[in-house]
């Protein structure tokens, strides 16, 4: 049984053993470019509940593209108190 074990025991230290990368490779980061428009109302506008402009949904939604190594061109035309007739109506 103690025989069993050892072996047992051997054959998982040593597949974790092969499984460890033996040389550090980066990944070459091509960073991505894409466009992105936003229509909307006050949220993508970003306004605060105090009426005043601030970051909208829009821009953390950028931002956090661009954390994720893509490019991003921001168009926002959000604009506060529109609805969707006033959009259409821009279109």
């Amino acid at each position: 049984m103690k025989i069993k074990k050892s072996i047992v025991s051997a054959l998982i230290i040593s597949s974790l053993f092969v499984s460890i990368p033996f040389s550090a490779s980066a990944k070459n980061v091509k960073k991505e470019q894409f466009d992105y428009v936003a229509l909307g109302d006050s949220l993508a506008a970003g306004q605060t509940p105090n009426r005043l402009l601030d970051k909208g949904y829009v821009d953390y939604l950028a931002s956090r593209f661009e954390q994720s190594q893509y490019n991003v061109e921001l168009d926002n035309y959000g604009v506060s108190g529109y609805r969707t007739t006033n959009i259409v109506n821009e279109l």
